[in-house]
């Protein structure tokens, strides 16, 4: 009889269950997924409150992602696209002759106004340092400012010292020789020379070898230059 008893208890907790479970199930069915968080009605359950909140995150994300995607739409619509111009190359090797023509033109003018002016300061200097300025020739005229401003003022002192330590040969003066020969040379800031050699000869080996001599005597107390300038005199033999 107990057992009868046991048995009739455990068969209607097993209907209680059962009822429940199936109550539940018909009720999801009936309700509709809501995003916005509201209560929403069902027939059989009554009202429910319901929170979604993966899928209002989810919603949130979204919506995110789309205004994102249209910001950028609309920012490269905005931008200009450049455009690509074709490079004529042959622009960079071409000459235009005219301009040319006419830059050297200027160039010419400028020049001989430079030659003509220096010319000018030439004819006020004394005539010792003009007759050693005409051995350069156009020559001068390249040198630097300051090149020029030494020869001009230091020339005809050069002449000067190098005529003190000149003597003439025995051997001249017994053949009787006489002539003009031109040196030249590199004078250094330093005090040294370079390149000693005579470029116009006096067509006696002993005078020209005499003036070689006298030079590497004479330089020592030559006035020194602030840079390496070309040094060009001429010295004279004569017999009396």
């Amino acid at each position: 009889m107990l057992k009868f008893i046991y048995a009739f208890f455990i068969t209607i907790i097993a209907h209680i269950i059962l009822y429940i479970f199936i109550n539940d199930l018909l009720s999801q069915k009936e309700l509709k997924i809501n995003t916005t968080n509201k209560i929403i009605k069902s027939k059989k359950s009554g009202y429910t409150n319901i929170k979604y909140v993966k899928l209002q995150k989810v919603k949130k994300a979204t919506e995110y992602k789309n205004k994102k995607i249209v910001i950028k739409k609309e920012i490269e619509s905005l931008q200009i696209p450049i455009k690509k111009e074709k490079v004529d190359l042959k622009k960079f090797f071409t000459i235009d002759k005219s301009k040319v023509v006419k830059k050297e033109k200027k160039k010419t003018y400028q020049k001989n106004e430079d030659i003509i002016k220096e010319v000018e300061e030439i004819k006020h200097l004394d005539k010792l340092t003009q007759s050693y300025i005409k051995l350069y020739g156009e020559e001068y005229f390249a040198f630097s400012k300051e090149q020029k401003k030494y020869l001009k003022t230091n020339l005809s002192k050069i002449g000067q010292i190098t005529q003190r330590y000149l003597s003439y040969p025995g051997i001249s003066i017994q053949t009787r020789q006489s002539g003009i020969n031109t040196v030249e040379f590199l004078f250094h800031p330093n005090g040294d020379i370079s390149n000693l050699r005579i470029t116009d000869s006096s067509q006696y080996t002993a005078l020209d070898q005499n003036t070689i001599q006298t030079i590497k005597t004479a330089y020592k107390d030559y006035p020194r230059a602030n840079e390496a300038v070309k040094i060009k005199i001429y010295v004279r033999y004569i017999m009396y």
